[in-house]
């Protein structure tokens, strides 16, 4: 199995931000280090996949595709190429 690590860059943030609205009111004090932890780990991961990013090799890495409904031709794929990855990065470090 695989480390499906645009995916995950995706959802992360996602998950962290239902984590921040499903926070109670009494425990308001917990809504900022879910909310940097959302933050940061996608930012760290955004750095892991700069570092294995092979410089040269034309087309898409880290390249991903589910299908989800074949009949109706639903799916997901994602890929990152040498321009969008620092778009990635830049994106993860302004969180």
């Amino acid at each position: 199995m695989t480390f499906n690590a645009l995916t995950v860059l995706i959802l992360l943030p996602l998950a962290g931000a239902l984590a921040v609205a499903l926070i109670p009111k009494r425990r308001g004090e917990l809504i900022v280090p879910v909310a940097l932890a959302s933050s940061v780990v996608p930012l760290g991961l955004a750095l892991w996949v700069l570092w294995n990013f092979t410089v040269g090799d034309p087309g898409f890495q880290f390249a991903e595709s589910y299908v989800w409904s074949e009949p109706l031709g639903i799916g997901w794929s994602v890929g990152i190429d040498g321009i969008s990855l620092w778009l990635v990065v830049l994106t993860a470090f302004l969180m």
